[in-house]
């Protein structure tokens, strides 16, 4: 018959020595406590949070795009909002950084669909320094076909 430790020092397995445990029990219980309603506790957590947040917006969004404020903010409402139904079995960062990649993906698939939907095609002649007035509607047809895949 085979013993496991415990049965032969009479003590429990050691615990991990990882130093981001502690951090991360600590960040569980914080979650908790905001969960349940605790304003200093959503403070800190939302403070935890709130750089793991930002660079994954910018990392799907892109650096220079100006709503990525935006996208960060929702991105803490919704988090704060979905603390009820957070399960525990990561760290919240991981949690609110999956809300923030969701949204933000969101938010890239929304402006894509704004630029296709006010796009006016008829500019696209008037733009163009290759065809002038004199372009005919072939050519303006044919130039239109070549830049579609960009659109």
């Amino acid at each position: 018959m085979r013993m496991t430790l415990q049965e032969v020092t009479g003590a429990g397995p050691e615990p991990a020595r990882d130093l981001g445990v502690e951090e991360e029990l600590e960040a569980l219980a914080l979650a908790r406590l905001a969960a349940a309603g605790d304003l200093q506790a959503i403070g800190r957590l939302l403070r935890l949070v709130a750089p793991v947040v930002t660079r994954s917006v910018r990392l799907v969004l892109g650096p220079a795009r100006p709503d990525a404020e935006d996208v960060v903010q929702q991105t803490l409402l919704a988090f704060v909002q979905a603390l009820a139904g957070f399960r525990g079995d990561c760290h919240p960062a991981g949690f609110a950084s999956r809300i923030a990649v969701n949204l933000s993906l969101t938010a890239r698939r929304k402006q894509r669909d704004l630029r296709l939907t006010f796009f006016d095609p008829s500019a696209l002649g008037d733009r163009s320094p290759l065809w002038g007035t004199e372009a005919t509607d072939h050519e303006l047809a044919i130039y239109r076909q070549r830049f579609l895949p960009d659109l």
